[in-house]
């Protein structure tokens, strides 16, 4: 069961690896004079091959996570099952957490090309030296969403 799971979510990062990638690529093949193109089988190749073990590495971290919350899912008593529950909301934040690290660091990976480890150190800090600014794009680019939706 657990070798499924982490297949699973391999595959899924794998797709978020090569749409970062792609990215990546588009961004640095661009410029002011000339609009550039995503090397998709470029982005496979490195999803699959030059960053695999570091896609594996994030996938193991979910699908411990989550193979952890299915064991302490409880059926009990009142006292268990209040415990239970506060346990598993320690667990799916914590889930969120490393789905978040493992996502900024696909995205430093795509751009620098190191290993997993220090690309989810690096993005790490970048969050935390520009928190402010991020969180007041993300904002923004939340209030543009609403106002397309309203329109």
């Amino acid at each position: 069961m657990f070798g499924w799971l982490w297949i699973q979510i391999y595959l899924s990062n794998t797709t978020v690896m090569t749409c970062m990638c792609s990215a990546s690529t588009y961004y640095f093949n661009s410029n002011a004079n000339h609009t550039g193109s995503a090397d998709v089988v470029k982005s496979i190749w490195w999803a699959n091959w030059t960053h695999a073990g570091s896609v594996a590495m994030g996938s193991l971290m979910m699908a411990l996570i989550r193979v952890i919350r299915a064991i302490v899912e409880s059926r009990g008593n009142g006292t268990a099952n209040a415990a239970g529950k506060c346990i598993m909301c320690c667990l799916a934040c914590l889930e969120d957490a490393v789905d978040y690290i493992n996502l900024i660091a696909y995205a430093n990976m795509a751009v620098s090309g190191d290993s997993f480890c220090t690309s989810a150190w690096n993005s790490f800090i970048l969050n935390l030296k520009h928190c402010v600014k991020f969180y007041f794009a993300e904002t923004l680019a939340g209030m543009f969403v609403l106002i397309g939706y309203l329109f």
